[in-house]
């Protein structure tokens, strides 16, 4: 009998210390009990705030509110319309008081929240459940129609206390039947809660506060995939998911990235301050479906604005204002941003005083040769007193005439103004001079004493000779007009020939070390020619730069500058990524604020341009395109919507002849373009008939860098031509064209596109390059270990590293990858394996370890000696039974 009592003493205790001794909480399953409550809300707010009769008001505008129980009377309460929901802290004491609901800490306490002031508590604690319960109780008592706990992430560095969360939700989940339960993060809980609460308030949503820099700032490219992966993850599970985004002012950058975040993901996203001690109306929770984007004009009329601060009366445009300098390539730049200004606002001050700019520079262009013995070229200028007194020098000679003629193509695009182009062609001629004069090889040296060829300079030159062509064949300049937009072509060919570095990168000048810890020129540079259009934005090159330069964070190196480089923000809205833009333009719109340091009018203009690619144009809308083909008419039939009596544009063909069957448009010639222009209050149908003109030319296209017998085509109007040589020829009427060239290998063009005005036999040449396989960062990043302590990573594909670093970093290819993870002097991880995937971006892991206490060792002992005297016991039982037999 006593033996026996032994037996089960040493049963319950191995028992209870294996309880204890679990280094991580129980998984109990991915319980799916479906809720009885779905909450379907469109928008919410999230308020800890005091309550009065102007605050119920506004919180009326939200589907549901996330409240103080303390704010809020009974009365209170009753007079809101929308879904109420009480925060509760459940990981941790937030010093609220409850009528009837107290609570002793001692004995409970198990931590301290540096950040937050509040105690970390057990959960498991009897003390603590019943207060909980308590808790809630009172608050349904009071009107509230649910609960949202928080402070759920504890259990990343407290892990045992997931068992007890689990164990609250579910019994509150129990008693208190039908009403809404959600969470605040606590995403490692959430498989074994799904069944218990509604849904889940994802804190940190896109933004955040960092508690260390005292700001709030965006998430980097890698924790945003991180995030959308979570999302998915929650939805998978059937909750609803809502996004809590901080920033310290309502309707700004913050709230536009967070709203089209939470746009893109499907889910209502609201936006406060860090304290949520005030009622954020966002701009998107007043937008219609087209935007409302007054704040965003209003950054643009600022910084317009600021450029006008910065001229003078004579139209010279100074680096910033009272600095008492003009540098003509600045001022170039400038000028299209108020030009671009005025494209956004309507605002015609703006299209003035850049023409003011463009008129100053004509009239101060070295008509003989400057001290360079060159003509057309530019000096910069002090002023004194008011007085403009020239340097007799200039940084280059061939990027400010070629930014001189892309500004002055701007401005005529924007005014269709040929009689000021006619009055100022001889300055676009002397530019061009000028650009000729250190032309080599169909190249450019920054000036004749500085003979070397710069990427970004010659990017420039390509836009400037491409832009001079248009200007001249808007003065029906047709045969000087041919022969520059040959050249320009001449000169993009080179550009890829000899910058270019095996399809992935391109070097910043001509023999140059490209040294990718240096922001300029170095990573600059790699993105200038898709700002001056020498590569497309979506090409093979393009892409693979841009996962270059993500994975380089240039959009964080932008921001380190001294004086913030907005080409940047620019760069990032060509190429689609607008999350991008954003982080760039917020942390500049903050720094410009906060710092005393002049703002160069240069990066005035490329914020504008950025907003010029972000702002829709609350145009007409084509809701449907067809076309068929008749002999050789062409009919268009096009249906579309209007809205704000503004116009529909068809561009059309330049060689090719037109009428119009229906609707009340008329066909316009605008220079180098032709459109049909409907201005109607209506949408309507219409149709377009056009056919060819009959002069035809041939235009021969010659490919390198194909292998040998390599299937390509090129495409251009509604013709295909494949060849496995190394050119294509195609007959085609006289005409302006775009035409497009690919290939079914995984060879890339440099340039997938490009134009050409056919008006006689033309070649064009073009480069393939084999499209390069990208690696991207795999980061498992630790915490918890002491700083010498040794753990490892190893990868299902082999790879295994060491190190007492606070990170361990893999490059991978794009795939799906398992990973086991150990460390030294007995500490163990919560999250020992798992998986991830690598798909396009950087990967960042956190795993979190804990070291098992000595005691736990004493236990594990304890263990061994109580397993081995059972089994001496049962032995000895045995034995005694066998020898009574005989």
């Amino acid at each position: 009998m006593l033996s026996s009592l032994k037996i089960s003493t040493a049963i319950v205790i191995f028992l209870f210390l294996v309880e204890i001794l679990a280094p991580t909480y129980i998984d109990y399953g991915n319980i799916k009990i479906s809720p009885e409550t779905k909450l379907n809300v469109r928008n919410f707010s999230v308020y800890y705030g005091s309550s009065n009769d102007s605050v119920i008001k506004i919180l009326n505008n939200f589907d549901m509110v996330i409240l103080q129980h303390w704010a809020f009377s009974k009365n209170n309460l009753s007079e809101i319309r929308g879904i109420k929901i009480a925060y509760i802290d459940l990981g941790e004491f937030d010093n609220s008081t409850y009528p009837n609901c107290t609570i002793n800490l001692t004995g409970i306490v198990i931590g301290y929240d540096r950040e937050w002031n509040q105690t970390i508590v057990n959960v498991s604690s009897p003390k603590w459940v019943n207060y909980t319960i308590c808790r809630v109780r009172y608050d349904i008592n009071q009107g509230f129609n649910g609960v949202l706990f928080d402070d759920l992430d504890v259990v990343e560095q407290y892990p045992w206390e997931a068992s007890g969360m689990i164990k609250i939700i579910s019994e509150i989940h129990r008693d208190f039947p039908g009403i809404y339960i959600g969470v605040n993060r606590g995403f490692e809980l959430i498989k074994n809660i799904s069944g218990y609460i509604n849904f889940v308030l994802y804190e940190d949503f896109g933004t955040y506060y960092n508690f260390t820099s005292g700001g709030y700032e965006f998430m980097n490219n890698s924790e945003l995939t991180n995030l959308k992966n979570t999302v998915d993850f929650i939805k998978s599970t059937g909750l609803e998911v809502l996004g809590l985004g901080y920033a310290p002012n309502e309707c700004d950058y913050f709230d536009y990235f967070d709203y089209n975040l939470g746009r893109d993901m499907g889910i209502p996203v609201y936006i406060s301050n860090v304290n949520l001690s005030s009622i954020y109306i966002p701009c998107s929770a007043v937008k219609n479906v087209y935007g409302d984007f007054k704040y965003y004009i209003s950054v643009v009329e600022d910084q317009a604005d600021y450029i006008l601060s910065s001229q003078l009366t004579d139209g010279a445009i100074e680096t910033y204002p009272s600095s008492n300098y003009i540098l003509p390539y600045v001022s170039n730049i400038a000028s299209i941003g108020l030009i671009r200004a005025y494209e956004i606002t309507g605002n015609s001050t703006y299209i003035q005083h850049a023409e003011k700019w463009l008129s100053w520079y004509s009239e101060h262009q070295n008509m003989n040769n400057d001290n360079e013995g060159i003509v057309g070229t530019i000096y910069d200028f002090n002023v004194l007193n008011g007085t403009e007194i020239p340097t007799h020098n200039y940084d280059s000679s061939d990027s400010y005439a070629a930014t001189y003629i892309i500004a002055m193509y701007d401005y005529i695009q924007a005014t269709d103004n040929l009689t000021y182009l006619k009055e100022n062609i001889n300055s676009v001629l002397l530019s061009l001079k000028a650009i000729f004069s250190t032309m080599n090889d169909n190249l450019t040296f920054a000036k004749p004493d500085y003979r070397v060829k710069f990427l970004m300079d010659n990017c420039e030159v390509y836009l400037g000779i491409h832009d001079a062509s248009r200007l001249f064949f808007y003065l029906k300049n047709i045969s000087y007009s041919k022969f520059l937009m040959n050249l320009s072509d001449s000169v993009r060919n080179a550009i890829l020939l000899n910058f270019t570095i095996n399809g992935s990168y391109i070097d910043w000048a001509l023999g140059a070390n490209v040294n990718f810890s240096e922001y300029y020129p170095d990573i600059m540079a790699e993105y200038w020619p898709v700002i001056m259009d020498v590569i497309q934005w979506n090409s093979t090159l393009s892409e693979n730069i841009f996962d270059m330069l993500s994975n380089l964070s240039y959009y964080q190196q932008a921001l380190n500058l001294s004086i913030m480089d907005m080409s940047s923000a620019y760069y990032s809205a060509l190429m689609g990524d607008t999350n991008y833009t954003q982080i760039i333009l917020n942390s500049a719109m903050t720094e410009i604020m906060r710092n005393s340091t002049a703002w160069n009018v240069e990066e005035s203009s490329w914020t504008i341009q950025s907003f010029f690619y972000m702002i829709p144009d609350g145009g007409s809308v084509i809701t449907s395109l067809k076309y068929r083909m008749i002999n050789d008419t062409i009919i268009f039939n096009i249906s579309y919507s209007e809205r704000n009596n503004s116009e529909l544009f068809l561009y059309l063909p330049y060689n090719f002849s037109y009428y119009i069957k229906e609707g009340n448009g008329s066909i316009i010639e605008r220079n180098y373009d032709r459109y049909i222009d409907f201005n109607t209050s209506r949408g309507e149908n219409i149709s377009v008939f056009y056919f060819p003109n009959n002069s035809e030319y041939m235009l021969k296209i010659i490919e390198s860098g194909l292998p040998p017998g390599t299937n390509w085509s090129v495409k251009i109007l509604n013709i295909t031509e494949y060849s496995k040589n190394n050119s294509v020829s195609i007959s085609i009427p006289e005409g302006f064209y775009n035409y497009f060239i690919s290939s079914e290998s995984d060879y890339r063009p440099l340039k997938s596109e490009g134009s050409v005005f056919m008006d006689g036999n033309i070649t064009l040449y073009v480069i393939f390059n084999k499209n390069i396989e990208y690696f991207y960062n795999v980061t498992f990043s630790e915490n918890g270990l002491n700083p010498s302590t040794i753990w490892s990573v190893n990868l299902s594909n082999g790879e295994c590293f060491k190190s007492s670093n606070i990170s361990i970093t893999f490059r991978e290819k794009n795939g799906s990858y398992n990973y086991t993870v150990w460390a030294s002097d007995g500490y163990i991880s919560k999250n020992p394996e798992g998986s991830f995937i690598v798909n396009g971006n950087n990967v960042l892991i956190n795993i979190t370890f804990k070291k098992m206490e000595k005691n736990h060792y004493v236990f594990n002992y304890l263990l061994i000696f109580l397993i081995l005297s059972i089994g001496l016991i049962f032995s000895i039982i045995f034995l005694k039974r066998k020898f009574k037999k005989f």
